[in-house]
């Protein structure tokens, strides 16, 4: 399939893989009331720019790796990784997640940024940064 990215699977579904991503660019011109010196300026930057791999092996294994490649997440030491993580689904209805990634927390962070109506996240999240952090 091509749809949303490249997807790759066996006929009985026991591998398969994914790759995708996105690519959400912004620009901004200011007037000079928002300027230090009373000049317009303009700034243009990519917002997120993602790099997505994920897939499934012998059907009860998922793995899922993505790699900000605008730095928003991560660090220099550990990389720039949104997520990295292998979810083992055999225990139906209880999956058991390890590696690096996000819990699920509030409708915000359980919504993909590549789904969001603006380009911010919800005020709440900038009044109680303390559920955004790892």
């Amino acid at each position: 399939k091509t749809k949303g990215g490249l997807e790759v699977a066996t006929t009985d579904k026991e591998f398969s893989f994914k790759l995708g991503g996105r690519l959400q660019a912004d620009y901004s011109r200011f007037d000079g009331f928002y300027t230090k010196n009373g000049n317009t300026a303009d700034a243009a930057y990519f917002r997120r720019a993602f790099i997505e791999l994920g897939g499934t092996a012998y059907k009860d294994w998922k793995y899922q790796i993505n790699f900000d490649l605008s730095h928003n997440t991560g660090s220099s030491d550990n990389g720039y990784f949104d997520e990295a993580s292998v979810t083992y689904t055999g225990f139906n209805p209880v999956n058991l997640k390890f590696g690096r990634f996000d819990p699920d927390f509030g409708l915000e962070k359980a919504t993909s940024s590549k789904w969001v109506t603006a380009p911010e996240r919800n005020a709440a999240y900038e009044l109680a940064d303390w559920i955004n952090t790892h």
